[in-house]
């Protein structure tokens, strides 16, 4: 970690493998559509609208000296967190990070950078990629969401849920693919980190019910963001949280990936012990204006990704 060697060969056999990962990738209709998405939300001079895996090209013009000079500005003791869980003991822990990471100094380490704001979406946005030979569109749509320290944190990650996560992946699943017969599969994902992840809808169509599928999603959508969700929803939801907490700490890695997390966002360390109280107080009216702050029927992105006729229509 302090003293790199990066070896050429190694290098390059990463180097193939990103190549290989991405030429896979450009034939995906999901991941060209995911790729565009970004796109549509972030605009160019958000860091987020770019693939987190890279480009052919960038991944071709990555040298040595470029991440030497990556690790010289990024690496540092300035903000790292250092989680260790196991059959250790906290003292000789301790001493060991001191030992090998306590005369540790960079005076230029770069610190997380302020990121820029999210451009507003005036409307519907939407773009098409057309991937000869494919039998299947992908559908993404969605919007910019909350960052993991918004205060609506839990009530736009409990309508995420009801919207397309529980169960059969929610409203989404129940209604466009179990009801409509237009997706062979349809969910919703919100990335909360450190900065406005994205919200959105995934679905996989047949390329003659895009529109149709696009039409039921903001169905959704809608309905999300004007009605309460049940009772029911509500309960089953907050059941799932709090009951899969205990699972998610069963293994040293789950443990440690949760204290990271505490830190990393500042929950506190009593973070566990609040958190069934936490989930416990989300009211349904909670659920809704967090719907409603990050969500909107009529203003989103729109990426579809299928075969060359999707576009004709």
């Amino acid at each position: 970690m302090r003293r790199p060697s990066f070896p050429d060969e190694q290098i390059e056999r990463l180097r193939g493998q990103f190549v290989t990962a991405l030429k896979i990738h450009e034939q995906d209709t999901r991941y060209v559509a995911g790729r565009m998405f970004r796109e549509l939300v972030y605009g160019d001079a958000h860091p987020y609208h770019r693939p987190p895996d890279g480009t052919l090209e960038t991944v071709a013009g990555i040298t040595r000296d470029h991440l030497v000079d990556f690790h010289r500005q990024c690496f540092g003791p300035r903000g790292m967190i250092v989680a260790v869980v196991g059959a250790v003991q906290a003292d000789a822990v301790c001493r060991l990070v001191e030992q090998y990471f306590g005369d540790w100094a960079n005076p230029g380490q770069r610190l997380q950078p302020e990121l820029p704001p999210v451009p507003s979406l005036e409307g519907i946005v939407r773009r098409e990629a057309t991937l000869p030979g494919k039998s299947q569109a992908d559908i993404v749509l969605g919007v910019s969401g909350p960052s993991r320290f918004a205060g609506d944190w839990q009530a736009a990650n409990m309508a995420n849920h009801i919207l397309g996560v529980f169960g059969m992946y929610g409203r989404v699943g129940a209604h466009v693919r179990e009801k409509l017969g237009l997706a062979y599969y349809s969910f919703s994902r919100l990335d909360g980190g450190l900065g406005p992840g994205p919200w959105r809808i995934i679905a996989g169509v047949n390329p003659a019910n895009v529109e149709e599928a696009v039409r039921a999603v903001a169905a959704e959508l809608r309905r999300i963001t004007q009605e309460l969700v049940t009772e029911g929803e509500l309960a089953d939801s907050k059941a799932n949280f709090i009951g899969r907490l205990p699972l998610q700490l069963e293994s040293s890695e789950g443990v440690a990936s949760s204290i990271l997390s505490m830190e990393l966002y500042g929950l506190g360390l009593d973070y566990l012990q609040r958190y069934a109280q936490e989930i416990q107080a989300v009211t349904a009216g909670q659920v809704r204006e967090a719907a409603r702050h990050y969500l909107d029927p009529d203003a989103f992105a729109l990426a579809v990704a299928g075969p060359d006729w999707v576009v004709a229509q």
